[in-house]
């Protein structure tokens, strides 16, 4: 790459971090969370999903702020969840953990509900590992 190239490619990046910290700026303070989009504590890649939205591949968190679980990072409390009939699912991927995709409708019931009736932190744990000794995520 040309020296001009170079130059024009770190401009474009820097535009693009600063987009990226102004809208994430606005995230943190509406919902009151971490102001580094980099902390591990999120769980989710907000720079992933940021770049998706500019491209108009992923749309804006919905009116409850509830962001796209294609975006949860490893570790996720929501990463996996259980459908009506107690089928573990990766939210992530749509994909049962023994198998098969999804119905549209239990994954959009899981995106609308971030509280799950009965969900709390060791639930969650419990799902994750039940699903890490499935072998999803492998």
């Amino acid at each position: 790459m040309s020296e001009a190239g170079k130059i024009a490619d770190a401009l474009a990046r820097a535009k693009e971090e600063e987009r990226f910290r102004q809208w994430y700026d606005r995230v943190a303070s509406k919902l009151g969370i971490a102001t580094d989009p980099d902390d591990p504590e999120h769980y989710y890649d907000y720079r992933a999903f940021h770049r998706e939205v500019e491209a108009g591949r992923a749309k804006s968190p919905d009116a409850g702020g509830h962001f796209p679980s294609a975006f949860k990072t490893e570790g996720h409390p929501r990463a996996f969840l259980q459908d009506s009939k107690g089928r573990l699912f990766d939210t992530r991927t749509g994909e049962y953990v023994a198998g098969g995709r999804v119905p549209e409708r239990e994954l959009v019931a899981s995106e609308a509900s971030p509280d799950v009736p009965g969900m709390d932190a060791e639930k969650a744990k419990r799902l994750r590992d039940l699903a890490m000794a499935l072998g999803a995520g492998r």
